[in-house]
């Protein structure tokens, strides 16, 4: 699994590496220069012209390095320097003078450059530092920058993105590729970070790797963990599989608790029960004929029969999903209360959409989920986690993980929080998925998740690994429905015509067939 920090960590990481590790910091700066030479190299022919664009900081030195050996390998180099010279680190000082000295062409404002055609700007202007919105001349270069529409590299992170959250300090560089050290930043993945850093590379200059193994740092579930998940014996039935009660659907919601049981098979449950009203017998028994099936009238809110019912199906199942398509109300919150109160057989359970949403309102059922003894993942969208956590959904998009793990920590459960990148943690652990694409932003593909986590979290591994997995599986399950349905015309159904086939795609021999 790859590693994940934030931009701040990575500073103190820098700065601890520099002063008790003793690496100077001249020999981190020319491994991080050496980097993006090789991307530019392989990217780019000899002779050409590559404009580093450099703050006057210790990113702003990388960029000038970056020029030096560029100029030695033959390519047309030149440095715009943007910044008060007279403010410039040590380090800055040091490599413009050796550049300098090996000739280099160095500018002093950005309109210099701008009659000199260009094949590359390479962008060093702010490292992962920064802390306020981009103004003045820096925001005036940046919008430049990005309306030449030449190509742009940059070295850690895009200037104007905020390495903690990816969000866009007013103005960001737009970059095609965006070369990082040490590991991955939380900023080149969430919010703003995922479009504007392009194809992310991470190089390795130095940072002893036992820096980074703390928990301030996360992990980035790859196609090779797909092994991790249980292989299926030859000495089994139906049962070793795990047997899976979906909670969900209403009369006027059918395709909720259909797609969400469908996903549960296609992931290897053995058995699927599907506990939804009456109006939908109809359908399932149609469309899945595979799963079992008990009914309840929708709407009523004399509870005894249903809840009996229920009781039976708990008492049968090891995983429950409740809540796709399953409308809120008295009814509702009697059957989430009764799925906390009496699952003691119950070894998992996965609350997704409206079972979040009647807990949500419900402060009997929060007190209720803090004292269950089972297994629980929560799936909210950002939506639903802003009405669960009680935040506003912009303090939730600034600290995506930080308030992921403290509602997992608050209420002992671990937390999917849907985005465009996807948070799992208990609090402790905690994955970040960068599997998936906006084809998935369509009506269902919630469904489909929750019943992929109900079949992964039923196999034989730790559980919330086991989510992480399911976050991951789903992601890959709808890059590869884009290719064939295109991102604009996908439909939930395309995602889980292709978890067929997920075993195939992770065949060691098949690897190579994934690319994110």
């Amino acid at each position: 699994m790859e590693r994940i920090i934030t931009g701040s960590d990575m500073k103190k990481i820098d700065r601890y590496t520099i002063d008790e590790i003793g690496i100077p910091s001249m020999v981190l700066m020319e491994r991080a220069a050496l980097s993006v030479v090789n991307e530019v190299t392989s990217d780019f022919e000899i002779n050409s012209s590559v404009c580093c664009v450099c703050g006057v900081g210790n990113n702003g030195a990388d960029g000038v390095a970056v020029a030096r050996i560029l100029n030695n390998k033959d390519y047309n180099t030149s440095v715009v320097i943007v910044g008060d010279i007279a403010k410039a680190t040590p380090d800055f000082v040091k490599q413009l003078s050796i550049y300098k000295n090996t000739g280099g062409k160095v500018f002093e404002r950005f309109d210099d450059i701008q009659n000199i055609k260009m094949d590359l700007f390479v962008d060093a202007l702010f490292g992962v530092g920064l802390s306020r919105n981009v103004e003045g001349k820096y925001a005036e270069v940046i919008n430049c920058i990005n309306e030449l529409c030449i190509p742009t590299y940059a070295v850690d992170i895009p200037s104007g993105i905020n390495a903690d959250n990816g969000m866009k300090m007013n103005v960001a560089i737009k970059a095609n590729k965006t070369i990082t050290f040490g590991c991955l930043k939380t900023g080149h993945l969430y919010n703003d970070g995922k479009d504007y850093c392009g194809k992310v590379i991470s190089s390795d200059i130095g940072f002893p790797v036992f820096l980074f193994d703390d928990n301030n740092s996360y992990k980035v579930i790859e196609v090779s963990d797909y092994r991790i998940i249980p292989k299926r014996y030859s000495n089994s039935n139906k049962g070793t599989y795990g047997k899976v009660l979906v909670v969900a659907g209403c009369d006027t919601m059918s395709g909720a608790a259909y797609m969400c049981g469908l996903a549960s098979f296609r992931m290897g449950v053995g058995m699927v029960k599907i506990f939804t009203t009456k109006g939908n017998e109809t359908y399932i028994k149609n469309n899945l004929p595979e799963a079992m099936l008990t009914t309840y009238q929708y709407g009523d809110d004399y509870t005894s029969d249903t809840i009996e019912m229920l009781k039976n199906d708990l008492e049968w199942c090891d995983t429950v999903v409740a809540g796709p398509g399953f409308g809120t109300g008295k009814l509702q919150i009697n059957i989430i209360k009764e799925i906390l109160e009496n699952s003691s057989g119950v070894k998992n359970i996965v609350f997704d959409a409206d079972a979040i949403n009647n807990i949500s309102e419900n402060d009997n059922l929060k007190l209720l989920l803090k004292k269950s003894k089972c297994n629980i993942v929560v799936t909210p969208h950002i939506g639903e986690m802003s009405k669960f956590a009680d935040l506003d959904i912009p303090t939730i998009k600034l600290n995506h993980i930080e308030a992921t793990k403290k509602i997992a920590c608050e209420y002992g459960i671990t937390v999917i929080l849907k985005d465009s990148v996807t948070t799992v943690t208990d609090g402790k652990e905690c994955y970040v998925n960068v599997s998936g694409n906006s084809g998935m932003a369509t009506a269902g593909s919630g469904d489909v998740l929750a019943g992929i986590t109900g079949a992964m979290v039923s196999k034989d591994m730790p559980f919330t690994l086991a989510c992480a997995m399911a976050a991951f599986i789903h992601g890959v399950a709808g890059d590869f429905a884009s290719k064939k349905a295109s991102q604009t015309y996908m439909m939930a159904t395309d995602i889980i015509e292709e978890l067929k086939n997920i075993t195939n795609i992770f065949d060691d021999k098949q690897e190579a067939r994934y690319e994110s």
